[in-house]
């Protein structure tokens, strides 16, 4: 970070985060395609999984065996798509702590790599009229709530554009539809509630990896 806000004039920590982010999610791109195309997938079998709950209801063990079965023949492994997720925590909560203890460069020279230990400048806070430092602000809140929403509305979007093919909007919502729904609804009220309570950088790096996810997840939906 200190190393990208050195390039800027006025070490701006707004533009350092944004190009950060963008790094982070290019080193990620491989990945994190490899795991939205196996999450594509594994929408695509959602009808047989539930035809094999249907069909093996009083029977867990074979239940298990048969999802395991088809799993395997199909290629699909339904916890590939967290591994990106998981490998983007600790970089979040590098920022927050680079935020909190960071931003003052005296207060961390002992963390900070030897070219760097002697920087006369501290970074530029102030972004687009805000104080990265600061707690986010509601209308920042509410925005990364938005665009947290249009990613999970798209990554469902294939099992909904496959249910409405088969004209099966008039029945009951499996368990599966309804675990989609709350993540939907509640997954981006947690990130608007959670992003209030963090500085404005965090939020920011949030906001901007959201953005790139959704880019992402589009080209992976053009291609079902």
């Amino acid at each position: 970070l200190v190393l990208i806000a050195s390039l800027f004039p006025d070490h701006n920590l707004g533009f350092a985060i944004i190009v950060l982010t963008f790094v982070v999610k290019l080193l990620l791109f491989f990945p994190t395609q490899h795991a939205l195309e196996g999450q594509r997938e594994m929408q695509k079998l959602q009808p047989k999984l539930e035809e094999l709950k249907r069909h093996f209801a009083g029977d867990p063990k074979r239940l298990q065996e048969e999802t395991m079965k088809l799993w395997k023949e199909h290629g699909v492994n339904p916890f590939q798509s967290c591994l990106p997720m998981l490998v983007q925590f600790p970089v979040l909560i590098g920022l927050f702590y680079v935020i909190r203890d960071g931003s003052v460069l005296a207060l961390s020279r002992h963390l900070i790599y030897p070219p760097y230990q002697n920087l006369p400048w501290t970074f530029g806070t102030m972004f687009l009229g805000f104080d990265l430092l600061q707690k986010s602000t509601l209308p920042m809140a509410i925005l990364l709530g938005v665009l947290q929403f249009l990613q999970m509305k798209l990554s469902f979007a294939i099992s909904e554009r496959k249910k409405v093919a088969k004209g099966e909007n008039a029945t009951p919502p499996s368990q599966q539809q309804i675990q989609q729904r709350v993540m939907l609804y509640g997954l981006p009220l947690m990130v608007g509630f959670f992003s209030i309570q963090f500085p404005a950088a965090v939020a920011l790096y949030w906001g901007v990896s959201t953005v790139f996810a959704i880019g992402q997840q589009w080209i992976v939906n053009r291609g079902s």
